[in-house]
């Protein structure tokens, strides 16, 4: 697989096919769901509604935590770096699990294609590099 940057200018944008978004709901694996909710319930105590409004929030705290939960869903591997020795695999990841399997549908359900390719995006480069 490679990795590469799309870029577009004005003009081919205007030529791309309507955009089409299908929502999947995808259960996280254990133990990492009963992690992501430990961390949530954290999150909720610290920022939820029993915060004092006197209290000064720290913006860029928040948007760590929040991006912390954000990386737990998408793989367990992007908050718990490798810790004492142990190697995450891909198939930890539950969003990685399904989008595989999707790939795998898509690429024998279109055989007439020569060189089948995919662009699959993240918002996080350490997602797409395992």
């Amino acid at each position: 697989m490679q990795t590469f940057t799309l870029r577009r200018v004005k003009a081919n944008l205007l030529e791309l096919p309507k955009e089409v978004q299908n929502e999947i709901g995808i259960e996280i694996y254990e133990p990492w769901k009963t992690l992501y909710f430990k961390k949530h319930e954290a999150f909720s105590a610290l920022y939820g509604k029993q915060m004092s409004k006197a209290v000064q929030w720290d913006s860029s705290e928040v948007s760590s935590r929040l991006s912390d939960l954000r990386q737990l869903c998408n793989h367990p591997a992007l908050i718990e770096r490798e810790e004492r020795g142990r190697r995450y695999t891909w198939k930890e990841g539950s969003k990685l699990v399904d989008l595989v399997s999707h790939l795998k549908e898509f690429f024998q359900n279109e055989p007439g294609l020569r060189y089948p390719k995919a662009a699959v995006s993240s918002e996080y480069k350490s997602f797409l590099d395992m």
